[in-house]
């Protein structure tokens, strides 16, 4: 919280995270994919994402390989 009282952004992005893990209760996504899933609800505050998102077989790691050797380079 800033000196005058209003959260900072990384304290509301912590908190909406919170409740959107809170209102998915205990579902299972594929492995890795449940992060998506949050951050794509967080960006458009609709829950419907967590029924329609659609993910290829090993689409983690296909990802995170490119990805991570960008930020390497």
């Amino acid at each position: 919280m800033t000196d005058k009282g209003f959260l900072r952004p990384q304290e509301i992005e912590k908190r909406s995270f919170a409740i959107i893990t809170e209102e998915l209760g205990g579902r299972d996504f594929p492995a890795g994919t449940a992060e998506v899933v949050k951050r794509v609800i967080h960006a458009t505050a609709d829950f419907d994402y967590a029924e329609n998102l659609a993910f290829s077989p090993d689409v983690v790691s296909r990802a995170r390989g490119p990805c991570g050797r960008a930020r390497q380079s």
